[in-house]
This record gives C-alpha cells, sequence and structure tokens, in this order.
C-alpha cells in the first residue's frame, strides 16, 4: 500500500509542477502574441443617456425614439460606466444610447456585455442586433455573454441606441462593458483578460482527475480525495464556464454555461463540507454531513424548478448566498474549534479561509461597489491558493496516516514474531497433551460405561419417584374429598337433629291431644295452643330439611365436578358460593370473613372441578398458613372477564411468604407446616391444575405480615 501511494504521490508532485509551468507559460505566450500588437479598442464610458419605459412605434413597427438624434434632448438623461441609472422598478424596459466615436475603422464594431439582459440595437432607423429574444430564450435567464455589435461604415458620431429589458426586478450592471473597435482587438481583450482564469479552470479540472483517480486506484485512501477532487472539478468547471473566453473556444450556447455555472457554483460547497468532515469533523460530522447533503438537495430542486419553467435558475441566487453564508460559517467554526485545540492543519486551514474570503470580499467591493480600485477578479486567485493549501493539508493528514500505519504494522510484525514463538510452545505443549489426551480417553472410556449404569439406576429411581408422586397427589385429592364428606355429614346433621327433635316434640303434643280428645275433655284454647305449636315445629322442620337440601345439593354438585373433566357453562359467583358452603364447616371454626367481588351475570364455559379444587386449596393453604389461631382474617376473591381470558386475583391478609420462601411454594412436598397436618401439595395441585388443565397462568406476590395474593388467568 505504501508503495503505491508515494508512488501516486511523486506522480501527483510532478503534475502539479506541469501545471504551474503551464499556467505560467501561456499567459507569457499570449501576451508576448498580444501586448505587441497596437491596442486600438477606444472605452466608450462617458457619454451614455438612458430614458425608462418603452417607445411608441410608428406605422412601418419602428420605434420612434431611435430617431431622436438630438444630443440637447431633455428627456434623455446621462450616466457613465462604471455605474448605471436609478432603478426604476415600476419600468418593465428602459433605452440606452450612446454617441459613437469619430476615429475610424474598418468594420468596426461596440465590444459590449451586461448582466441578465435582454436587449436590441438600433442604428440609423434599423435594427442591427438582437439578443434573447427567440422562443427558447424567453423561458430562461439570458446570461450575461460578451458581444461584439458591427457597426455600419458611417458611424461617426451618430447614436446606437439600446432597447433592454430582464426577467429580473434588478437592473445592475446594465453596461458592464463598452468599447469600440475591431473584432480581432475585442477578441484579443477577451483572451488577455480571461487567460489566467481559464488555465485556472483547466488546472482546477486536471487536479480533480488526479485526486479521483487516486481514490478510486488505493481503496484504502480515505474519503478526503474524493471529497477534495469533486471540489476541485467544480471550481475547473465554474472558472471555465464563468470566463469570457469560453465563448471563443467552445460553441456552446450561452444557455447551456449558465446550467454549468451555477450548477458547480452550487455544488462546490458540498466537497468542501465533506472535505473538512473527513479531516475535521469529529463530533461535528452529522452537522457537516447533513450540511452537504442538504446542499445536494437545494441544488437539485432548483434545477427541476427551472426545467419545469416554475423558478429559474438565476432566481435562486439570493437563497442560495444565504444558505452559502451558513456553510461558512461552519467551515469557520470547525476548524476554530481545533485550532483552540492546538490541531496545526486547522491554523493552515483558517489562513486559506482567511485569504479566499479577503479576495473575495475585495472583488465584492470593487466590482459591485466600486470602492476600491478593481480592474479583475482576485477570487479566482484566492480560490487557488485555498486549493493548494488545502493538498498540503490532504498531503500532512495522509502522511501522518501512512506512518501511523507503519508503526501499527511494526508492532505488528513485532507481535507476529512473538506470536510465531508462542505458537511452538503451544505445539510442543499440544503434542505433550496428546499423549495425556490418549491416556485420559482410556479412563473417559471406563468412566461412561459407570456412568451408563449409574443412569440407567438413576431412570429407574425417577419413574418410581414420579409414579409415588402421582399416587400423592391423587391421595391428597381424595383427602381433601373425603374431609369435605365428613364435614358435611357433620353439618348436614345439625339440621336434621333440630327436624327430628321438632317432630318428636310435635308428636308429643299431638298425642296429648288426641287423649283429651278422645275423653272430650279437650278445650278450645288448647287446640288454639296446638295449632300455633304445629306451625312453628313445621316452620322449622322446614327451614332446617331446606338448609340440609342445600348442603348434600352443593356437595353433590361439588363432588362430581372435583371427580369430573367435562367442560361445561356455569355461572362463576354462584359456584364459588357453593364451594364456598361446602367449606363451611372448616369455615365456622375461624372468625375469618370471606368476601366475593364477581359480577353477578358472570357465565363461562370451562372445567367446574378444577375450579373448585383450585378454591378449595387456596381457602385450606390460608387456613393453614396464613392465620394464627383466633385471629380474625379477611380472605377475598376478585373475579373479572377480559375479552376470553377469566381473572381471578385471591388474596388473604395474612402473614404472608418470605422472598427465599416464595420461590419454591409451588415446588411438591415444599412445606413450612410439616409437623402440622402441611403436605406441600396444594399449591402444587392448584398450578399443575391451572397450567395444564386450563391452559393458564399463576404467579403468587407476597412479602412477610402483608398478606398473599394469587393472579390466576385462564382461557373460556
Amino acid at each position: 500500500m505504501s508503495q503505491k501511494f508515494f508512488k501516486r504521490k511523486q506522480l501527483l508532485q510532478l503534475l502539479l509542477s506541469l501545471f504551474f509551468l503551464v499556467m505560467i507559460v501561456i499567459p507569457v505566450r499570449a501576451g508576448d502574441g498580444l501586448y505587441h500588437q497596437p491596442r486600438r479598442l477606444q472605452d466608450l464610458s462617458e457619454g451614455w443617456q438612458y430614458r425608462y419605459g418603452d417607445s411608441p412605434i410608428n406605422i412601418q413597427n419602428i420605434p420612434v425614439w431611435i430617431f431622436d438624434n438630438d444630443p440637447k434632448s431633455l428627456v434623455w438623461k446621462d450616466f457613465s460606466i462604471p455605474g448605471q441609472p436609478p432603478n426604476n422598478y415600476k419600468a418593465t424596459s428602459i433605452w440606452l444610447r450612446v454617441k459613437l466615436p469619430e476615429v475610424e475603422m474598418e468594420k468596426p464594431g461596440l465590444l459590449f456585455s451586461t448582466n441578465d439582459q435582454r436587449f436590441r440595437v438600433f442604428f440609423d432607423g434599423q435594427l442591427i442586433y438582437s439578443y434573447g429574444y427567440s422562443q427558447l430564450e424567453k423561458e430562461k435567464a439570458p446570461g450575461s455573454p460578451w458581444h461584439f455589435i458591427p457597426v455600419p461604415a458611417n458611424y461617426q458620431n451618430k447614436y446606437l441606441f439600446f432597447q433592454m429589458n430582464s426577467m429580473f426586478k434588478r437592473m445592475t450592471g446594465l453596461v458592464r462593458m463598452s468599447q469600440f473597435g475591431t473584432r480581432s482587438e475585442a477578441q484579443r481583450k477577451i483572451v488577455l483578460g480571461s487567460i489566467d482564469s481559464f488555465v485556472l479552470g483547466c488546472l482546477f479540472f486536471f487536479l480533480s482527475l488526479i485526486l479521483i483517480i487516486i481514490y478510486t486506484g488505493v481503496k484504502t485512501i480515505q474519503r478526503s480525495f474524493w471529497a477534495l477532487g469533486f471540489s476541485s472539478f467544480c471550481a475547473g468547471i465554474w472558472l471555465i464556464s464563468e470566463t469570457d473566453l469560453r465563448q471563443i473556444l467552445f460553441d456552446i450556447p450561452i444557455s447551456t454555461w449558465i446550467y454549468w455555472t451555477i450548477g458547480s457554483f452550487y455544488l462546490m460547497p458540498v466537497g468542501l463540507c465533506a472535505f473538512v468532515e473527513e479531516i475535521f469533523g469529529g463530533k461535528y460530522y452529522v452537522v457537516l454531513r447533513r450540511l452537504w447533503q442538504t446542499n445536494v438537495l437545494f441544488t437539485l430542486i432548483t434545477f427541476g424548478l427551472d426545467l419545469f419553467n416554475v423558478v429559474s435558475l438565476p432566481n435562486t441566487l439570493t437563497i442560495f448566498y444565504f444558505f452559502i453564508v451558513v456553510i461558512t460559517l461552519c467551515l469557520v467554526s470547525v476548524p476554530l474549534y481545533e485550532v483552540f485545540k492546538g490541531n496545526p492543519e486547522a491554523k493552515i486551514f483558517s489562513l486559506g479561509i482567511f485569504i479566499l474570503g479577503a479576495t473575495g470580499i475585495y472583488d465584492i467591493l470593487g466590482w459591485y461597489y466600486r470602492i476600491v480600485p478593481w480592474s479583475r477578479y482576485t477570487s479566482h486567485w484566492g480560490l487557488f491558493v485555498f486549493f493548494i493549501i488545502l493538498l498540503f493539508i490532504l498531503r500532512k493528514h495522509h502522511l501522518n496516516m501512512y506512518w501511523k500505519l507503519h508503526n501499527y504494522s511494526n508492532e505488528i510484525e513485532k507481535k507476529n514474531r512473538s506470536l510465531h514463538k508462542m505458537w511452538l510452545e503451544v505445539k510442543e505443549s499440544r503434542d505433550q497433551i496428546a499423549k495425556w489426551n490418549k491416556t485420559l480417553e482410556e479412563r473417559v472410556i471406563e468412566r461412561t460405561e459407570q456412568l451408563a449404569q449409574a443412569n440407567e439406576e438413576l431412570v429407574l429411581m425417577l419413574d418410581t419417584l414420579k409414579r409415588t408422586q402421582n399416587q400423592l397427589i391423587q391421595s391428597e385429592k381424595m383427602s381433601a374429598l373425603g374431609n369435605l364428606v365428613a364435614g358435611v355429614a357433620h353439618e348436614i346433621n345439625t339440621p336434621i337433629g333440630i327436624s327430628v327433635t321438632a317432630v318428636s316434640h310435635l308428636a308429643e303434643k299431638t298425642a296429648k291431644i288426641k287423649e283429651a280428645y278422645d275423653n272430650n275433655q279437650i278445650k278450645r284454647f288448647e287446640i288454639e295452643k296446638y295449632l300455633e305449636l304445629s306451625r312453628e315445629m313445621s316452620k322449622i322442620v322446614f327451614v332446617n330439611l331446606d338448609r340440609a337440601a342445600n348442603l348434600i345439593r352443593s356437595f353433590k354438585q361439588v363432588a362430581v365436578d372435583q371427580s369430573s373433566e367435562v367442560k361445561r357453562d356455569f355461572n362463576v359467583l354462584t359456584y364459588i358460593n357453593e364451594v364456598l358452603l361446602s367449606l363451611q364447616p372448616e369455615l365456622k371454626k375461624t372468625k375469618h370473613q370471606i368476601k366475593v367481588d364477581c359480577p353477578g351475570e358472570l357465565v363461562i364455559k370451562s372445567y367446574p372441578g378444577a375450579l373448585s379444587q383450585i378454591i378449595t386449596n387456596l381457602v385450606m393453604n390460608s387456613l393453614v398458613h396464613a392465620f394464627d389461631e383466633g385471629e380474625n382474617g379477611l380472605i377475598a376473591f376478585t373475579v373479572s372477564k377480559d375479552q376470553t381470558t377469566l381473572n381471578l386475583i385471591y388474596s388473604d391478609n395474612g402473614r404472608g411468604v418470605s422472598q427465599e420462601n416464595l420461590e419454591k411454594i409451588f415446588n411438591p412436598f415444599f412445606t413450612t407446616m410439616r409437623g402440622k397436618g402441611g403436605t406441600g401439595l396444594g399449591l402444587h395441585i392448584v398450578h399443575n391444575i391451572v397450567t395444564q388443565t386450563l391452559q393458564g397462568t399463576i404467579n403468587c406476590q407476597s412479602e412477610p405480615n402483608q398478606g398473599t395474593t394469587f393472579t390466576i388467568k385462564f382461557p373460556v
């Protein structure tokens, strides 16, 4: 990479030397061939007069103002070159006239240029020259080329009349150049005045080609070569398309030159921003990148608007001038920040910006405002010096990069030698390890056989444990069902006993009434008393038998559901109450409050037996683990339905669970009350029912002395 880079660097230096030589020789040779000729162009900067408005025309369709050859006419006002008439934005046209000199010449003419004006030239009542009035030219900006206007032989002391108008609301530079002489003398002046800009443009153009060739030829070269090459290309095109020499060397329409001039002028900052981004960008690279990307987008939009005749391209220059101010501020600010950090390349860049800005300001003050002496553009040379500085920065930057890479390469080479030495040591160690591996393989084979035998024993043991676990879970279910039967039997015994007592008492009273009736000793008040007693006893019997029937019905439904795996429609609130009713024998032993928050109309299609087992195990878990004996606790059910999901939140305000135990509560056989009847399977059964039977999820949240909450969700 380094040899290729330095070969290209030497080639670049050689080509730059040749271009400097050409740039010096061509103007000198041009001067030898041109300056030794007699200069006969006569300056016509005095004697110009103007008149705003448009001339009326006669019956021959000729403007009548062109016949006004009276030098004392008061309607014509004087102005001189450089300079222009006072602006009159209401007027769409302006007429100018100038008296031709008395000097005699063969085939004379007027070397004339203006600024974005269409014009016609009249002499002796006839149209002798016209520019910008064709149909194609009317749709686009006329540009500012130079013109050689030939005049007839009898021109002495006669007036040339100019009819001028513009598509722009400005009159700057109505007459930029006005000199009288022959065509060859005019061309000689153009060549002498433009040769330096043309040579500079060619230099920039070929410099861009060299940089782009280097960028494309060496893949490791950074984008700064491309950036500077692109900017140099735009600068070359801009200088060539701006120079007056273009009309002599190239037969290209002025409208095409306008596109080349403005397009290259608009795109020149793109490469400069990209260059600064690569060299000094740092943390500002995003701003600089967005800046040149916006510049490209602005150029495309302006060309599109001009293409569709929406806005003429020169009319966008004012907007671009504001944009170029922003770009300039960024191009100055970023390197200045690096200057304060002590970056020498940034100092050199700031010097180049200063030189370019100084020459540009001088041109503005001299050409536009006429404040300082001015004869030709100096900003072209400022741009040239600026690019030479950029080339120096580019060379210095990449030389630094090269030496860094060179040092890195040397370090890598040293490390490679160390790595090679290490590799030899590793190879020796690897051979030793291979010997050990051979011994280990024999041991591994022996050990593998032992492990395989142990694994078979473990598999058999695991199957036994699984069967035992399933049997225990089934036993737990049957135990729960047995407890349920015992509790319900005890609960039913009370209302039936009361009913038997009431019926026995009623039978005893009935026997006494019958005996009195048989002996004709019955009295009215005794009959009334017997009837009242019968009514009370009947009510007692009815209420207690109805209570027993409800208990039997609830027990039957819960018992059937717990042993059934059939899906059916059921009312959630009603079913929860039935399960809680079946748990009354256990709940009556406590002072706990049961709270159920569930919509009364909520009906789902699911497995009621699964829900019964969940509620039973959760309540029994709270009774065993959450509360101390004699404590008044709160157990709450909150039920809601979200589209196709049932949400059941079960909570108690008991002693809670520690974080250590919370992670293990769903594990089989885990209990903190093993000595008080806990088996450690209740919550494990709940977890299996929720996740397997109901295809849902369950999670537990708890903190010591803050109660416990189970959140269950399953599809319905």
